[in-house]
């Protein structure tokens, strides 16, 4: 398939004419414009790295291969601690060589039993072979 013409012009109005078919009732709403409403940051200090919570910055991780290839490892200070605690944790992990592993259909994160996580869009063997330093 080739494109021999291509024109970004806006189209005539009338391309977007509706002509209700015989017999049909139509009724017109007005819909109200939607604004976005302002963001206020919450008040207080900001939560300490390490917490689970909060931005973290390029030395608190580590990134190994390329592109889609990505594993991101997060240490285990970053974790928050009671995680493995939580009856969901157990319920939408399953065990997997030294942790547990959550898979989704977009990327997979392996949750070692020391608390790191490795984190990517690859599959759960590239996360464990990441974890053993393969």
């Amino acid at each position: 398939m080739a494109f021999t013409d291509l024109t970004l012009e806006s189209p005539d109005a009338d391309r977007f004419a509706f002509a209700p078919p015989p017999g049909a009732t139509v009724t017109e709403y007005t819909v109200p414009e939607y604004t976005v409403p302002e963001y206020t940051a919450p008040a207080g200090p900001k939560p300490d790295r390490g917490t689970g919570h909060g931005m973290m910055e390029a030395s608190d991780y580590a990134v190994s291969g390329e592109g889609w290839s990505s594993i991101v490892e997060l240490p285990a200070s970053y974790l928050p601690a009671d995680l493995v605690e939580s009856p969901l944790y157990s319920a939408a992990t399953e065990p997997m060589g030294g942790g547990r592993l959550l898979s989704t259909a977009l990327l997979n994160v392996f949750l070692t039993d020391d608390g790191r996580a490795f984190v990517g869009a690859v599959s759960p063997e590239q996360l464990l072979d990441a974890a053993n330093g393969r």
